[in-house]
């Protein structure tokens, strides 16, 4: 005797529809690759860097016989708003990677006291000032890599996200902070908005960057 569940759900045949053959599928390309020549705003041949930020004073240029970009590894450029920077990662000595970003700082006619607060700025080393770690001269300009931040607090701002009084109290002391400590050094800074100040994804860490 039939079940009454299976008269209640008999089965129809219906048309089976073709199947759509999908091609195959091709392994994805190296997305991180050595670079082979310079981004479209670094020229062919630059200098070599200055390594010890402590001598950028140095007049000395010798050029390199090989790009000094070639030790890096391109990710890519970053556009936020009216700021962009190149993404890379460089291999140390002990076969670890560090991410930097790389801003074009251009060359102008300026006096020698504001070529000397530029090379300060460089050497400024604060928990909540992002640190220049590589200086690239070139003809077109002077290419910083600066410690990897990657979100602004107007972008973080700009999320479904509710910041408590915790972590106001937290970014203000850390702009507070970094803005004494330039005070101290005798330097200002004349960009300080929700586009300049940074934070760090995985660790939380708020940072000012320099223009």
């Amino acid at each position: 005797m039939a079940n009454p569940l299976e008269k209640a759900f008999q089965r129809h045949s219906r048309a089976q529809q073709a199947s759509v053959s999908l091609p195959e599928a091709q392994a994805p390309k190296q997305r991180l690759s050595r670079i082979q020549s310079t981004p479209s705003w670094v020229p062919p041949v630059p200098t070599v860097p200055h390594r010890d930020l402590g001598k950028l004073g140095r007049q000395d240029k010798v050029p390199a016989k090989q790009s000094e970009w070639l030790d890096f590894l391109r990710l890519g450029n970053l556009v936020q708003g009216e700021s962009e920077a190149l993404i890379c990662y460089e291999r140390d000595r002990k076969s670890t990677m560090s991410m930097f970003m790389f801003k074009l700082v251009e060359k102008r006619n300026s006096a020698g006291t504001e070529d000397a607060k530029f090379k300060q700025t460089l050497k400024l080393r604060h928990t909540n000032i992002v640190a220049a770690r590589h200086v690239i001269e070139s003809a077109v300009g002077t290419h910083v890599g600066f410690d990897y931040f990657r979100f602004t607090l107007e972008e973080v701002l700009g999320v479904h996200m509710l910041l408590e009084e915790a972590h106001l109290h937290t970014i203000a002391t850390a702009v507070f902070s970094a803005v004494k400590y330039l005070d101290d050094e005798g330097l200002l800074h004349a960009g300080i908005s929700t586009t300049s100040v940074r934070i760090c994804g995985r660790t939380g860490k708020v940072v000012l960057g320099m223009r």
